[in-house]
Protein backbone atom coordinates (compact mmCIF):
# COMPACT_ATOMS: atom_id res chain seq x y z
CA UNK A 1 0.00 0.00 0.00
CA UNK A 2 1.50 3.42 -0.93
CA UNK A 3 -0.54 5.73 1.34
CA UNK A 4 0.18 4.83 4.95
CA UNK A 5 -2.81 7.26 6.26
CA UNK A 6 -5.37 6.44 8.85
CA UNK A 7 -8.05 7.20 5.81
CA UNK A 8 -6.12 5.02 3.58
CA UNK A 9 -6.75 2.30 6.20
CA UNK A 10 -10.05 3.49 7.06
CA UNK A 11 -10.86 3.13 2.88
CA UNK A 12 -9.18 -0.20 3.07
CA UNK A 13 -11.37 -1.41 5.91
CA UNK A 14 -14.67 0.13 4.54
CA UNK A 15 -14.19 -1.92 0.77
CA UNK A 16 -13.61 -5.14 2.83
CA UNK A 17 -16.60 -4.83 4.98
CA UNK A 18 -18.37 -3.92 1.78
CA UNK A 19 -17.02 -7.32 -0.02
CA UNK A 20 -18.04 -9.27 2.69
CA UNK A 21 -21.65 -8.24 2.74
CA UNK A 22 -21.83 -8.65 -0.96
CA UNK A 23 -20.46 -11.61 -0.63
CA UNK A 24 -22.30 -13.25 2.78
CA UNK A 25 -25.27 -10.86 3.19
CA UNK A 26 -24.35 -10.15 6.32
CA UNK A 27 -22.42 -7.64 8.26
CA UNK A 28 -18.79 -7.89 8.72
CA UNK A 29 -17.93 -7.35 12.49
CA UNK A 30 -14.50 -8.43 14.08
CA UNK A 31 -13.70 -8.88 17.84
CA UNK A 32 -10.30 -9.16 17.49
CA UNK A 33 -7.19 -8.29 15.62
CA UNK A 34 -3.63 -8.93 15.59
CA UNK A 35 -1.89 -6.12 13.25
CA UNK A 36 1.50 -4.49 13.62
CA UNK A 37 2.05 -1.10 15.55
CA UNK A 38 1.49 1.20 13.19
CA UNK A 39 -1.54 3.92 14.55
CA UNK A 40 -2.83 4.81 11.65
CA UNK A 41 -3.92 1.35 10.98
CA UNK A 42 -5.07 0.63 14.79
CA UNK A 43 -7.05 4.24 14.62
CA UNK A 44 -8.89 2.48 11.43
CA UNK A 45 -9.91 -0.24 12.40
CA UNK A 46 -11.06 1.40 15.67
CA UNK A 47 -12.85 3.89 13.63
CA UNK A 48 -14.56 0.89 11.12
CA UNK A 49 -14.70 -1.69 13.81
CA UNK A 50 -16.01 -0.01 16.88
CA UNK A 51 -16.10 -2.85 19.23
CA UNK A 52 -13.13 -4.24 18.06
CA UNK A 53 -10.35 -5.37 20.28
CA UNK A 54 -6.78 -4.27 18.39
CA UNK A 55 -3.78 -6.48 19.86
CA UNK A 56 -0.45 -5.88 18.51
CA UNK A 57 1.50 -8.45 16.76
CA UNK A 58 4.45 -10.28 18.56
CA UNK A 59 6.19 -10.77 15.19
CA UNK A 60 6.70 -7.05 14.63
CA UNK A 61 6.87 -6.38 18.00
CA UNK A 62 9.92 -8.05 17.49
CA UNK A 63 10.88 -7.14 14.32
CA UNK A 64 10.61 -3.55 15.31
CA UNK A 65 12.97 -4.05 18.11
CA UNK A 66 15.54 -6.31 16.14
CA UNK A 67 15.88 -2.96 13.70
CA UNK A 68 16.25 -1.05 16.85
CA UNK A 69 18.96 -2.81 17.96
CA UNK A 70 21.14 -3.32 14.75
CA UNK A 71 21.19 0.28 14.74
CA UNK A 72 22.26 0.58 18.30
CA UNK A 73 25.95 0.02 18.99
CA UNK A 74 25.79 0.12 22.55
CA UNK A 75 22.77 -2.76 22.33
CA UNK A 76 24.09 -4.55 19.11
CA UNK A 77 26.85 -5.09 21.90
CA UNK A 78 24.72 -7.45 23.54
CA UNK A 79 23.23 -9.21 21.01
CA UNK A 80 26.05 -11.63 20.06
CA UNK A 81 24.92 -14.81 20.14
CA UNK A 82 26.57 -15.43 23.75
CA UNK A 83 24.08 -13.28 26.49
CA UNK A 84 21.07 -13.94 27.98
CA UNK A 85 19.29 -10.46 26.51
CA UNK A 86 20.14 -12.40 22.76
CA UNK A 87 18.26 -15.83 23.94
CA UNK A 88 15.89 -14.04 25.29
CA UNK A 89 15.35 -12.16 22.16
CA UNK A 90 15.13 -15.15 20.36
CA UNK A 91 11.98 -16.68 22.65
CA UNK A 92 10.15 -14.19 20.28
Amino acid sequence: MDSKTQKSYTDVWLEIKKLYFKFHRQELQLKMVHLDFEKAVHNAVLEVFENCQVVGCRFHLSQAWFRHIKNNKELNRHYDGKTVVYQWLQSF
